[in-house]
Protein backbone atom coordinates (compact mmCIF):
# COMPACT_ATOMS: atom_id res chain seq x y z
CA UNK A 1 0.00 0.00 0.00
CA UNK A 2 1.58 3.39 -1.13
CA UNK A 3 1.61 6.47 1.25
CA UNK A 4 -1.39 8.31 1.25
CA UNK A 5 -1.57 11.77 -0.60
CA UNK A 6 -2.12 14.78 1.33
CA UNK A 7 -5.80 15.54 0.46
CA UNK A 8 -6.34 12.15 2.13
CA UNK A 9 -4.78 13.21 5.57
CA UNK A 10 -6.44 16.56 4.68
CA UNK A 11 -9.89 13.84 4.04
CA UNK A 12 -9.45 11.94 7.22
CA UNK A 13 -8.87 15.29 9.48
CA UNK A 14 -11.72 16.66 8.58
CA UNK A 15 -14.08 13.91 9.19
CA UNK A 16 -12.60 12.82 12.63
CA UNK A 17 -13.66 16.67 13.49
CA UNK A 18 -17.21 16.14 11.73
CA UNK A 19 -17.48 12.89 13.29
CA UNK A 20 -16.32 14.53 16.94
CA UNK A 21 -18.90 17.17 16.67
CA UNK A 22 -21.66 14.70 15.29
CA UNK A 23 -21.08 12.92 18.63
CA UNK A 24 -21.18 15.51 20.98
CA UNK A 25 -23.95 16.89 19.78
CA UNK A 26 -26.35 13.86 18.73
CA UNK A 27 -25.47 11.67 21.63
CA UNK A 28 -23.09 13.36 24.38
CA UNK A 29 -25.91 15.76 24.21
CA UNK A 30 -29.26 13.62 23.81
CA UNK A 31 -31.44 13.72 27.08
CA UNK A 32 -31.63 9.58 26.78
CA UNK A 33 -27.82 9.06 26.91
CA UNK A 34 -27.66 11.88 29.61
CA UNK A 35 -30.19 10.21 31.68
CA UNK A 36 -27.63 6.91 32.05
CA UNK A 37 -24.12 8.25 33.55
CA UNK A 38 -22.74 4.82 32.05
CA UNK A 39 -23.95 6.03 28.55
CA UNK A 40 -22.59 9.58 28.67
CA UNK A 41 -19.71 8.34 29.66
CA UNK A 42 -19.21 5.75 26.73
CA UNK A 43 -20.42 8.96 24.67
CA UNK A 44 -17.81 11.46 26.32
CA UNK A 45 -14.83 8.57 25.62
CA UNK A 46 -16.19 8.45 22.13
CA UNK A 47 -16.09 12.02 21.46
CA UNK A 48 -12.80 12.18 22.82
CA UNK A 49 -11.04 9.22 21.42
CA UNK A 50 -12.16 11.18 17.81
CA UNK A 51 -10.32 14.65 18.71
CA UNK A 52 -7.88 12.65 19.88
CA UNK A 53 -7.83 10.88 16.61
CA UNK A 54 -8.27 14.64 14.58
CA UNK A 55 -5.19 15.94 16.84
CA UNK A 56 -2.75 13.01 15.65
CA UNK A 57 -4.00 13.57 11.86
CA UNK A 58 -2.92 17.42 12.54
CA UNK A 59 -0.03 16.25 13.59
CA UNK A 60 0.81 14.39 10.27
CA UNK A 61 -0.42 16.51 8.37
CA UNK A 62 3.01 19.13 9.03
Amino acid sequence: MSEPDKFSYHEALHMSSFFARAVEEELVDHPAVQAHPEWQALAEKACEALNDLYQAIGKKED
